[in-house]
C-alpha cells in the first residue's frame, strides 16, 4: 500500500459554523477540511482567515493558537469568539512562534490544570472551584472536587427531574361512575345513557 505524501506545506485557519463558534485548526489541504466537516454533518460553514507556513510551523502556530484562546474554547479545537478576535489569535499566534515561544505540553502543565482544561472550564469556573474547594474541611484535589461536584449535581438533577405521577382529574360527567362503568364504555364505545 502506498502512503500519500503529506504536503510541506499547511494552512493555520479560522472556520466559523452556523452558530457562530469558530474552529482553529491547521491543514494541508483547506478545501478537503472543509468537506470533511460538512460530511459531519456541520452546514454553511465560512473560512474567515487562514496563513500558510511549512507543516511543523503550522502544527506548533495552531498549537498557541488553542492555548491563547483557552478560555474561550466551547468544545474541542471550537471557540467562541469573533472573526476579529480569530484572525488576532491566529497573527497573535504565528508572532510569538517567530520570536521562539511554544505552547506548553501537556506534561508540563499542572495535573489540576490539565483537568480543567482537558473539561474546557472558563476562568470564573475555575476561580469558582478553587474557591469552593478552600471552604471545604479537608480540601480535596481538583480531580476530587470536580468529582463531588458532579456527583452532587447529578443527585441534585435526579431529584429534579423524577418523574411525578399525577392521577387524572375526573371529568364532570364522571364524577358519579364507578372505574367498573368508565372501562365498560370504553370497551363497548357505548355513550352512558342517563
Amino acid at each position: 500500500m502506498q502512503r500519500k505524501r503529506l504536503s510541506e506545506r499547511a494552512y493555520v485557519y479560522a472556520i466559523r459554523r452556523r452558530d457562530g463558534a469558530i474552529k482553529l485548526g491547521h491543514s494541508s489541504d483547506l478545501a478537503n477540511r472543509m468537506a470533511v466537516l460538512e460530511s459531519g454533518g456541520l452546514r454553511d460553514l465560512e473560512v474567515l482567515t487562514w496563513l500558510e507556513r511549512p507543516r511543523a510551523d503550522a502544527v506548533a502556530i495552531e498549537k498557541l493558537c488553542h492555548w491563547i484562546g483557552r478560555e474561550r474554547r466551547v468544545d474541542g479545537e471550537w471557540f467562541r469568539i469573533s472573526r476579529k478576535e480569530a484572525a488576532a489569535i491566529i497573527a497573535a499566534a504565528e508572532q510569538r512562534f517567530d520570536d521562539g515561544e511554544r505552547a506548553p505540553s501537556l506534561a508540563e502543565i499542572s495535573p489540576s490544570k490539565r483537568i480543567t482544561i482537558g473539561l474546557s472550564l472558563d476562568q470564573t469556573m475555575i476561580d469558582r472551584l478553587t474557591e469552593w474547594r478552600a471552604r471545604q474541611d479537608i480540601i480535596p484535589n481538583t480531580s476530587e472536587a470536580i468529582r463531588s461536584l458532579l456527583a452532587w449535581a447529578l443527585d441534585a438533577a435526579d431529584v429534579a427531574l423524577r418523574p411525578i405521577h399525577l392521577t387524572p382529574e375526573p371529568k364532570l360527567g364522571d364524577m358519579n361512575r364507578s372505574p367498573d362503568s368508565a372501562s365498560r364504555v370504553a370497551t363497548e364505545g357505548n355513550l352512558p345513557r342517563q
